[in-house]
Order: C-alpha cells, then structure tokens, then sequence
C-alpha cells in the first residue's frame, strides 16, 4: 500500500509499505500519523486539501552539466 506524508497541505514524501504492513512498523509515531493512505500516482509535491490530492507545480528549471576533460598525467 502506497502512503503519502502530509505537511502543510503538500505532500513531501511517499511511502510503498509492503503488502500486509502497517505504516507504524516504519516510522516512530509522530511521523507515522502524519501519514494518509494514497493511489499510486501521487508524488511528491502534490497539494492535498483533506479529501483529494492534485498534481504539484511545474518542475524548476534544470542546470546543464558541463564535462571537463582534464590532461592525462
């Protein structure tokens, strides 16, 4: 079963617990109730209002990688 961490109305981490386990079994019991149970599409960043989820923002801007090659020695 998929679960989502709720904070602030967004959700900041998912959670895949194996069938027949509880989220209690992994997480102490503060962070375990901030937990809710969740379909499978939903990701992190997703808004959640109480009743349903909805997609996050748009994804920021990426950084280019520039590969230096450096001299044999």
């Amino acid at each position: 079963m998929k679960y989502a961490r709720i904070v602030n109305n967004k959700v900041v981490e998912t959670f895949d617990a194996p069938l027949g386990k509880d989220i209690t079994e992994y997480f102490v019991p503060a962070i375990a109730s901030q937990f809710i149970p969740c379909t499978d599409d939903v990701e992190q960043d997703y808004s959640y209002d109480g009743e349903a989820f909805t997609p996050g923002g748009i994804p920021g801007p990426t950084m280019p990688i520039e590969v230096v090659e450096t001299p044999a020695q």
